[in-house]
């Protein structure tokens, strides 16, 4: 929605709270660091695996051995993206590290492949930051095995945390099973709760993946064969009635999709998860694997199938979205990459958040072979899942391999290549510009923001198009400033921004000058526009 239609309008809310979800990056303003790689890394691989949580972003190492022990390392953007904790496991043969979930204090880390309760039974480790204040302050608050463990079930294969909540896959448990646990705080333990078990005799692979959001909670089970291979006719090269979205190359012969895989729904029923549906894909093929890596944001579930031919182009790999509409899921769209070529594997890694769909594509040929790319989709006002940015850095080459692993937060991303790990994260504010509207991302930052008698705040808020609202996503009171242009009186009401600065899409810049006279009528902060003055930048 172009600011000066915005400007125009006789009536701002401007809701002064905060959004947790809500993202606050300026995807047209980005700068990239590499975190610093430990004298302890040798010859792992630094980014197996990310997480990010509010200022910290765990990261993981491991060896392309498949059943190596990893490390996990912790960095915080607090202390300028240093490392500040190395966690290690005793054994070298535990698969430690290939998985980790992070939610403020808590890490998770996985370890599938642990012997104590038979070879390859799996635990994860929970660990606690206890004092915030101390960025290296982690302990150890107890592993977590299986209840009914059994060689080769690989208890770990996956987690998932939410809340005080935590989901372990072990897919290798029969046909799979998902563990969950809970945090008691009466003995201050994590308890097991329940476990999960398929009701479908097809699925395979249960619990390879898992997520949940509010009262709804996805496994996926990759290695499931098809439900309806009876019902598939074959397909017939010259039929011309196909679906632009799913075709593919090797689409025209009947396939009776062998491990094309599926995720199983289940809804929160009076505190219990029921099953409420299976997805497949219609363009189901033997192979697929649907269900290895899934995510879940209020009614769309994303999962990737990386080794998907797109056409002509092999292992291009897609990502399908699912949506719920009237209590039911379908598939609602494809994501693919806007260059694919033959092995990209787009699909790799993927992370959801706030609308907002990160996905990486580590053998693109963008900047050479295996160069790597990473793609971010964002949800538009039609539901729509446009690509907006490539997120990059300089000086990728051939085999970087960009995008093996992706985490999107509110205010960082994180994606690793075989070079290391990157943070991208906004660039530092201008100096000169007391205020700037960002209309690609809806995002207005006003750099100072003077309320006498108070202070000087800076402050990020973004548009709400939907409820023609403001809403603040960040601020932090700023000492070092004496004074600023942009002010807001409280006695009078009145906000002055004397120098807006309008950036378009394509980094055109125009100036406004601006005032907003507060209804006092109103419980929270709504403003009317008084004056607003295009001007020359």
């Amino acid at each position: 929605m172009p600011i000066c239609r915005f400007l125009y309008l006789a009536l701002v809310q401007l809701l002064i709270m905060t959004e947790a979800s809500a993202i606050t990056l300026q995807f047209n303003n980005l700068q990239a660091f590499q975190l610093d790689s430990p004298t302890t890394l040798n010859n792992k691989q630094l980014g197996s695996a990310l997480a990010l949580s509010d200022s910290i972003a765990a990261v993981s190492a491991s060896e392309n051995s498949s059943n190596s022990s990893g490390s996990v390392y912790l960095y915080s953007s607090d202390n300028n993206w240093s490392l500040i904790n190395e966690i290690s496991s005793q054994s070298s043969v535990d698969n430690f590290a290939r998985h980790l979930a992070l939610s403020n204090d808590l890490l998770v880390i996985s370890a599938d492949r642990d012997d104590e309760k038979g070879k390859d039974s799996g635990a994860v480790y929970i660990f606690q930051q206890d004092d915030t204040t101390a960025l290296n302050d982690w302990r150890l608050v107890t592993k977590l095995t299986a209840p009914d463990a059994q060689a080769n079930d690989h208890f770990g294969h996956s987690i998932y945390l939410i809340n005080q909540t935590l989901y372990v896959g072990a897919p290798q448990h029969s046909q799979g099973k998902v563990y969950i646990f809970t945090y008691d705080t009466a003995s201050s333990q994590w308890l097991f709760n329940t476990d999960i078990s398929p009701t479908d005799s097809l699925a395979m692979g249960f619990g390879a993946s898992i997520a949940q959001d509010q009262q709804t909670l996805i496994i996926g089970a990759p290695y499931t064969n098809a439900d309806n291979t009876a019902l598939v006719s074959a397909k017939i090269k010259s039929l011309p009635q196909r679906d632009a979205r799913f075709a593919i190359s090797k689409g025209d012969t009947f396939d009776p999709g062998i491990e094309s895989g599926a995720i199983y729904v289940y809804e929160n029923i009076s505190n219990a998860w029921v099953q409420s549906s299976r997805l497949g894909s219609k363009n189901r093929e033997t192979g697929d694997h649907l269900g290895e890596q899934i995510a879940i944001e209020g009614n769309y579930i994303i999962a990737e199938v990386n080794q998907k031919d797109v056409f002509d182009d092999l292992r291009a790999g897609e990502v399908y979205i699912y949506k719920k509409t009237n209590g039911a899921w379908h598939e609602n769209t494809v994501l693919t990459a806007d260059t694919p070529n033959i092995g990209a594997s787009f699909g790799t890694s993927l992370s959801i958040l706030d609308g907002h769909i990160l996905v990486g594509a580590p053998k693109t040929h963008v900047n050479g072979f295996n160069s790597g790319q990473a793609y971010l989709f964002t949800q538009d006002n039609n539901g729509a899942w446009p690509l907006i940015t490539h997120p990059t850095i300089a000086g990728l080459v051939a085999h970087d391999q960009f995008g093996t692993s992706v985490a999107l937060g509110t205010a960082h991303m994180l994606i690793s290549s075989k070079k290391g790990t990157y943070v991208l994260q906004n660039k530092a504010p201008e100096q000169n510009i007391p205020a700037i509207f960002y209309q690609e991302t809806n995002i207005l930052q006003l750099n100072a923001l003077n309320v006498p008698g108070i202070g000087v705040f800076s402050a990020t808020l973004a548009l709400n198009i939907d409820r023609l609202s403001l809403s603040l996503t960040a601020s932090q009171l700023r000492t070092n400033i004496s004074a600023s242009p942009v002010s807001y009186s409280i006695e009078t009401g009145t906000l002055v921004i004397p120098s807006l600065i309008i950036q378009d899409q394509d980094g055109t810049r125009t100036k406004a000058s601006v005032t907003l006279q507060r209804d006092t009528n109103s419980p929270s902060l709504q403003f009317k526009i008084t004056s607003f003055q295009p001007s020359t930048p």
